[in-house]
């Protein structure tokens, strides 16, 4: 038997608005792999209510809450706008980065000091412990690879640079993209480094590629845009006045992204981040597909892909 898949937009932790899609696809498009491809809302305040009483709460509560009465499971790509270092503690998701020497400078900018918890207004910080009663348990990966946490088990995290196969279909991701509002956001706070796709992620998923037993891939979910088509679509709307740095940083992860895309020719990729819902097709062999944004239209925050028709 084979499932639809629905992928779906960026929610940034609009719980209202992200009850409303999720029910939407659940009752639409029952029993369906549903994946989400970033900016989903890891964020502090929407996880738990302090450190030193870390009971469940908030956005990510309320759609955990919302899987498990409709039995379904979401699982969600990682984008820019998430708390790396929170999602470290429930997921374990520092297992999945390629290097423990992350920079916490802006691109252009100043050194800036250690981040401590009397400079940073996280309840995370890298290297920091939770309580000793662990709310999450030791073992983060499921059977299928992705990571997992007890506090929230129909909430699922692929991966950055993950291969994996559904009903005969296999499915890539490559999480996060660069911040072009980074300028206005405090690093630990609503930035954090982790975002950057790096060349040793693509690596590593290319050689997963490389390595595994599929043929081909047939949809890739990511939340960035590959730079050829962040290129086409700048041409069509005006410029942001973005810094030069910044700029050049951005860029830089949509390379990044755009050169894992064309050595792996998938069928589809599927997007977030660009707020805006947007097809066009990239390399000659890859249809690509934009998904919305929270407060747009219900019908352009998602896609439904089944057997690899869209």
């Amino acid at each position: 038997m084979s499932h639809t898949v629905v992928a779906i937009g960026d929610w940034h932790g609009n719980t209202s608005y992200a009850l409303k899609s999720l029910q939407h696809v659940i009752d639409n498009y029952p029993q369906s792999y549903l994946v989400h491809v970033g900016d989903f809302g890891f964020w502090d305040t929407n996880i738990f209510s302090s450190k030193k009483n870390p009971k469940p709460q908030g956005f990510v509560y309320e759609i955990n809450k919302m899987l498990e009465e409709n039995d379904a499971y979401l699982h969600v790509v990682m984008g820019n706008h998430e708390n790396y270092w929170a999602m470290d503690h429930i997921f374990g998701y520092h297992a999945f980065f390629n290097t423990d020497d992350h920079s916490y400078r802006k691109p252009g900018s100043s050194p800036e000091t250690y981040i401590d918890n009397e400079s940073c207004s996280s309840l995370y910080i890298p290297g920091d412990t939770f309580p000793e009663e662990d709310l999450y348990k030791k073992e983060y990966v499921d059977d299928q690879g992705f990571l997992t946490s007890d506090i929230y088990p129909r909430i699922k995290v692929i991966p950055r640079g993950f291969i994996w196969s559904w009903d005969k279909f296999v499915y890539a991701s490559l999480g996060g993209a660069g911040s072009v509002d980074m300028d206005y956001r405090t690093t630990g706070r609503s930035w954090w480094p982790e975002e950057a796709i790096s060349q040793e992620q693509v690596d590593r998923l290319l050689h997963l590629v490389e390595t595994s037993p599929y043929d081909c891939v047939d949809t890739m979910f990511c939340h960035d845009i590959p730079l050829s088509v962040v290129d086409e679509i700048s041409k069509k709307f005006p410029e942001l006045n973005i810094r030069k740095e910044v700029l050049d940083y951005t860029r830089e992860v949509e390379s990044h992204l755009d050169n894992a895309v064309s050595k792996i020719k998938p069928d589809l990729l599927v997007s977030g981040h660009m707020h805006m819902r947007y097809s066009t097709s990239l390399h000659g062999h890859t249809y690509v597909e934009i998904v919305n944004k929270d407060n747009s239209p219900i019908e352009e925050n998602y896609i439904v892909i089944e057997n690899n028709h869209f």
